[in-house]
């Protein structure tokens, strides 16, 4: 009797798995994977002052990578806390919920979110954080994101003395150095500055956002922006570097107003040499921040008139074809900037082809 059934087990499995393998005429029949809404991978988590700043942005798509991610399809944004580290596949279950946010109460700036908490000041001090992310999206439920830690610290004093002072083309800026947290305790040490900039301008009257303008964070209490081309209001303020991913508050905003009725500096060391068929110019590059291009002016013989013979030359090479043979060619340029300001001329420089 067991054979028989063994038996009859055999044949139907024999069936089933021909008739998987071998039905229809398109092949076998295949589940479709589920779609689903994917991780959120760019997780970044800051503290300004007390306050703990979260940022993110959405996957461009959904688990196919076709489908486009929607934005009005997200329900609900959960963010998780934890004050120890744990994996993200257990960090729902270890850790705190601290927010959970509609989608309506969502704010973004260029697709990024972003939301601010603030602290106790005592739940800052030296003290090392966990956060993580995870959304629903329709009915679906993204994986927790990629878990991100945060050192903190009891804010240092934002900076009170910004001072701004216009010398010709260059802005100057001076502030002292904070070394008092926000409870008068002494900070042992803060990492240096970042300065932000808006330009009010003729070009630009609707500009109200702010910039990071150094590239690297500035470390000396004092700070040249040579980048001032542009007539119009430069408003700046700055703040305090603590440690990585900790800032002071802003500081007190301080603003120039600025005409540039200045010209660019002199191009020098201007050379001549000759080629196969024609004289190539070469000299060092002006180094305004607001350098538009130069003009080449020429004069062929010894006596005349020098005209202009190229303009709105934007790099510190030049190749001069229209020569003849047997002639002395003189040249000197000079640099126009963004404004239209002319600088003097270069020294004459010469060549015979």
């Amino acid at each position: 009797m067991k054979k028989y059934y063994i038996f009859k087990i055999s044949l139907f499995l024999l069936f089933f798995s021909g008739f998987t393998l071998y039905c229809g005429k398109k092949g076998p029949l295949r589940l479709e994977p589920e779609i689903l809404p994917l991780k959120v991978t760019d997780f970044k988590v800051t503290q300004t002052g007390e306050n703990i700043k979260l940022k993110w942005a959405f996957p461009p798509t959904l688990s196919d990578g076709k489908s486009v991610f929607r934005t009005d399809n997200i329900k609900k944004v959960y963010i998780y806390y934890s004050k120890r580290e744990v994996p993200a596949l257990k960090f729902k279950r270890r850790s705190d919920l601290l927010l959970k946010i509609s989608r309506n109460d969502l704010r973004s700036t260029d697709s990024i979110f972003r939301v601010e908490i603030p602290f106790d000041y005592k739940k800052l001090d030296k003290i090392t954080h966990y956060f993580g992310l995870y959304y629903v999206y329709n009915k679906k439920k993204s994986q927790m994101s990629d878990i991100v830690k945060l050192s903190s610290f009891i804010p240092v004093k934002p900076i009170s003395d910004l001072k701004i002072v216009n010398e010709r083309k260059v802005n100057k800026l001076t502030w002292s150095r904070g070394l008092l947290d926000v409870l008068n305790n002494k900070v042992d040490s803060i990492n240096g500055y970042n300065l932000y900039r808006k330009v009010i301008s003729n070009d630009s009257p609707n500009e109200d956002k702010f910039i990071l303008l150094n590239k690297s964070r500035i470390v000396k209490e004092y700070y040249e922006d040579r980048d001032i081309g542009k007539d119009g209001t430069y408003s700046y303020y700055i703040s305090t570097i603590q440690s990585p991913g900790v800032f002071s508050k802003d500081s007190n905003t301080v603003s120039v107003s600025v005409k540039d009725l200045f010209p660019p500096d002199i191009p020098e060391n201007l050379t001549v040499f000759k080629g196969n068929d024609f004289l190539v110019l070469s000299w060092e590059n002006v180094r305004d921040k607001d350098l538009a291009f130069y003009r080449i002016f020429r004069r062929s013989g010894n006596s005349g008139q020098f005209s202009l013979t190229a303009d709105k030359i934007e790099k510190n090479r030049y190749k001069d074809k229209n020569v003849k043979k047997g002639n002395k060619y003189f040249y000197y340029i000079i640099s126009v900037d963004l404004n239209g300001n002319e600088s003097d001329n270069s020294r004459i420089s010469y060549e015979e082809f």
